[in-house]
């Protein structure tokens, strides 16, 4: 076939996915923006297969989020992959813990969901690889490209609308007391969604606890915003204000001072915000050189160094929050980076500060 490659500002995924469903193909649509890359595999023109770099696409968060795994059991079959030699859907398939019919519309979802999340992108390139294909043992998902567009381009109206509202993670939604008391009883969604706001935890605090694509949490607190139980404010950001030749000059400092997160949000700003991915990869890079010298390839075991009333008495992100209660004494580093929502390059950067704070050890 002729080479299908390009920018979504020229051709957008609807038109590629389009092709390769009419076409019949078979191979890996790789679609990559300055943040992360995903792959849509096909098979005789149907979607069987996605995968993404963006953790909360992973199929082990939507398991958890679903109650259907724990943490531990993620563990324990990501672990056995090795040994098994194939994907975690057939592997729990085959293990009895989930029903293989179950087990197709998990992945289904799975797959809807990276999608979606690649139409709501401004800028990027795609490119379809023929023949390419998943070598592991997996179960098969066959999703229609066309309904899959139709729903996508829904959404991307409805982000427009929510994003007046919320136009980005760090709002904090206030609950409306009054409106809810006239409003009992609440629907599941939006009673289980509320118990979480607490006036100061932030959107994106909120959709790592719920471990659901940021659709669904955007849409249900949009949907709560629009029947009056909540409002939102706006939390402190970092100063976009500084020039980006600043940021960099304070990331290299900050770095010298073993303040890597820091480090890193500063970066994520100079990428996101200035769109100078360049000097943004040069820091990252460095700073990860920084990160490996402390945790190695992940393979030490971290212990914590304070008791859990002192930690109780200090203050966390969530992310690192999410790390310290998931270090057990028994998990290495890379074992808890794989359960986590949270991206591995962030990850090892929050542990390799939580060691230079003493807040953690290593065994040995």
């Amino acid at each position: 076939m002729q080479q299908l490659k390009g920018t979504l500002e020229l051709m957008g995924i609807a038109d590629a996915m389009q092709f390769l469903a009419v076409g019949g193909h078979t191979g890996v649509l790789k679609i990559t923006n300055y943040k992360e890359t995903k792959k849509i595999y096909f098979k005789n023109g149907k979607i069987i297969a996605t995968a993404s770099e963006n953790p909360n696409e992973y199929l082990g968060q939507f398991l958890i989020s679903y109650g259907i795994i724990t943490e531990k059991g993620l563990k324990e079959a990501i672990d056995a992959q090795k040994e098994k030699n194939m994907m975690l859907g057939k592997m729990l398939v085959e293990e009895g813990i989930v029903s293989e019919t179950k087990m197709k519309q998990f992945i289904k979802t799975k797959i809807e969901e990276t999608v979606y999340g690649a139409f709501t992108w401004e800028e990027g390139e795609y490119e379809f690889i023929p023949n390419e294909t998943i070598e592991l043992d997996m179960i098969e998902a066959q999703v229609d490209p066309n309904a899959v567009i139709l729903e996508a381009a829904r959404r991307v109206d409805e982000w427009e609308r929510i994003k007046k509202v919320i136009p980005n993670k760090e709002y904090i939604p206030v609950i409306v007391f009054d409106k809810i008391v006239d409003a009992l009883p609440l629907s599941p969604n939006h009673a289980k969604l509320l118990r979480a706001i607490n006036g100061k935890k932030t959107v994106k605090n909120i959709a790592m606890e719920f471990r659901s694509p940021d659709f669904y949490v955007f849409k249900t607190l949009f949907d709560c915003y629009q029947a009056g139980y909540l409002k939102f404010k706006k939390s402190s950001e970092v100063d976009l204000s500084i020039a980006k030749k600043s940021i960099k000059n304070k990331v290299l400092k900050l770095i010298e001072k073993n303040s890597f997160v820091e480090s890193y949000s500063l970066i994520e700003v100079l990428s996101y915000k200035y769109r100078d991915h360049k000097v943004a990869n040069d820091l990252i890079q460095h700073l990860q050189k920084r990160v490996n010298e402390i945790i190695g390839d992940g393979s030490k075991i971290p212990r914590l160094t304070k008791t859990i009333n002192e930690i109780a008495a200090m203050t966390f992100s969530p992310e690192e929050g999410f790390l310290i209660s998931r270090v057990n004494g028994n998990w290495d580093i890379n074992s808890i980076i794989k359960i986590s929502p949270i991206k591995e390059n962030k990850a090892r950067t929050i542990f390799a500060e939580l060691y230079q704070k003493g807040i953690i050890k290593f065994d040995g």
